[in-house]
């Protein structure tokens, strides 16, 4: 798929048809994922890869404990229909005090390919540097060493949903020359 078209048609899935995304799949978004910038050229990205429903099943729970007031109408429980959650994590040895943006451009990334694939996901944080209970929490729940820092959830799917296109602010309105 054309690139340009990969982004455009990039929306925030949350319903799932069921199908099974192949391993080799999963591998492609990841290889696609360890293309992205990271500071340094540390490569510090892991990615566990979640396929059991008990897990499924967890992490949404988790999701659903940690969730802020004002997102309390956004239930995580469609993490339970995802084919694969794929958990983007930074090696903080590795990430040269850039775990956290490290992490989310791999998981651009792994949206990005998702998209071209005819996929969809959605990002969901995996931190929250005022509560840092919850990155133990998830730290537990996958047994991820200390040195290791959970960035992002993408839980990923074949859609059973075609959202409509999304109102983007104008291209004036963005653009500054010189100074703002």
């Amino acid at each position: 798929m054309d690139f340009f078209k990969a982004l455009t048609q990039r929306r925030s899935i949350r319903k799932f048809s069921g199908r099974r995304i192949s391993e080799t799949v999963v591998r492609k978004m990841i290889a696609a994922a360890r293309q992205a910038p990271s500071s340094m050229d540390g490569q510090p990205w892991e990615f566990i890869v979640v396929r059991d429903a008990r897990m499924k099943e967890r992490l949404a729970r988790f999701k659903n404990k940690w969730c802020p007031k004002e997102k309390q109408d956004y239930s995580a429980d469609f993490m339970k229909g995802a084919s694969v959650i794929l958990v983007i994590c930074s090696d903080k040895n590795r990430s040269f005090s850039r775990w956290i943006e490290n992490g989310t451009i791999a998981a651009t990334y792994v949206l990005l390919a998702a998209s071209a694939l005819g996929l969809g996901g959605t990002f969901m944080t995996g931190f929250n540097l005022k509560k840092p209970g919850q990155m133990r929490e998830l730290r537990g729940l996958l047994r991820i060493p200390k040195r290791v820092n959970p960035v992002v959830m993408i839980p990923l799917g074949f859609p059973a949903e075609k959202p409509t296109r999304k109102s983007l602010r104008q291209l004036a309105g963005l653009i500054h020359h010189d100074r703002f």
